[in-house]
């Protein structure tokens, strides 16, 4: 599959499916299963030493497998947090 055919299935500019791939930007466990199941390959196989992203640091991976452990209600009050920790000094 073409690059711009994957960025087309998973509805992402080629520019940002490049740089997922680079590990310049992080990827969602969301986008990672969506790129799996249409590439027809385990998620497994897009995931490197068993961090989400090449590019997290210890920490950043740390609190992404927490955020897959949490229910949908938890992930939903998650990202309403996410944005109100920033302002936090």
């Amino acid at each position: 599959m073409t690059q711009e055919a994957l960025a087309h299935k998973l509805r992402v500019e080629t520019t940002t499916l490049s740089r997922y791939e680079r590990g310049e930007i992080g990827i969602s466990w969301e986008m990672l299963e969506r790129a799996a199941d249409a590439l027809r390959i385990p998620i497994q196989s897009l995931v490197v030493d068993g961090s989400v992203s090449p590019g997290l640091r210890a920490d950043e991976d740390e609190i992404v497998r927490s955020y897959r452990t949490l229910t949908a209600a938890q992930k939903r009050v998650a990202r309403w947090l996410m944005p109100r920790l920033r302002d936090l000094k």
